[in-house]
């Protein structure tokens, strides 16, 4: 699924991507979407190579890599379930 394909549900999209699966942070499963919403763990991010696509604040955003999808929010946390829930 592309982040695009959920911009029906008022999300900002800053940078289309693909994923297939939503996790945290220290999850293993290729394609993840994840919440990346407190900078203390930016190298968690960095060091997954199954994160595809993440939903954080505006504070955070520069630190995410420009092969990342990213989903920018005030509130990423709520985004995220708010993905979740559509999902289920």
């Amino acid at each position: 699924m592309r982040l695009s394909d959920l911009k029906h549900l008022g999300i900002r999209i800053l940078r289309d991507g693909e994923f297939s699966n939503l996790g945290l942070l220290n999850h293993d499963s290729p394609g993840l979407l994840v919440c990346y919403y407190d900078g203390n763990y930016e190298k968690s991010l960095l060091s997954n190579p199954c994160v595809s696509a993440v939903v954080t604040s505006n504070t955070l955003v520069d630190s995410i890599p420009n092969h990342l999808g990213v989903i920018v929010s005030d509130n990423p946390t709520d985004i995220f379930y708010l993905v979740h829930e559509y999902l289920r």
